[in-house]
């Protein structure tokens, strides 16, 4: 009940309250069902967007691994809720600050698409936005990473890296 009533609130963009449900819903399933069990995976993913809006980018990374680390055990890499998850956390990186962390994120995503999704294409593309960030970090560029498309384009189209430190 305490998920319903945290999707309530995460949908009316109280995102403060919904965390506080969220957090609830899990103690009560990891106490009746350990920690194995997909519906962990969708709270911590729900938890990681509500984060997510709330510019808690360190906290949302966190929930967004834990999403994946679990979904991809109970039901699959290819499974829709992952792949959900893992749209949702190259979208919030891709409009962050250039960070060596943020850098990080996108290389440890782009293993996740070639060891789990077998995906080259989406795997390249997170390594070369990780590439362009370190590069812009340490050529001394300071701005923003600018996101280059929609989560589509970036799976299905040519994704221009000029300006970007390549």
């Amino acid at each position: 009940i305490y998920n319903n009533m945290a999707i309530m609130a995460y949908r009316q963009h109280n995102e403060e309250s919904a965390l506080r449900m969220y957090q609830k819903a899990l103690d009560i399933l990891r106490e009746g069902s350990g920690e194995e069990c997909p519906l962990l995976g969708d709270i911590y993913g729900n938890m990681a967007n509500a984060l997510k809006n709330l510019h808690k980018w360190n906290e949302a990374s966190d929930m967004y691994k834990k999403a994946i680390t679990i979904l991809k055990g109970m039901v699959g890499a290819h499974h829709p809720k992952t792949q959900r998850v893992y749209s949702s956390f190259e979208e919030m990186l891709g409009n962050l600050d250039p960070t060596m962390s943020l850098a990080e994120d996108y290389n440890i995503l782009g293993i996740e698409y070639l060891e789990s999704l077998r995906d080259t294409r989406a795997a390249m593309r997170c390594f070369q936005d990780s590439l362009a960030i370190k590069r812009g970090l340490m050529g001394g560029l300071v701005g923003r990473v600018v996101a280059r498309g929609s989560w589509e384009r970036r799976l299905g189209g040519g994704v221009s890296r000029r300006g970007a430190g390549g």
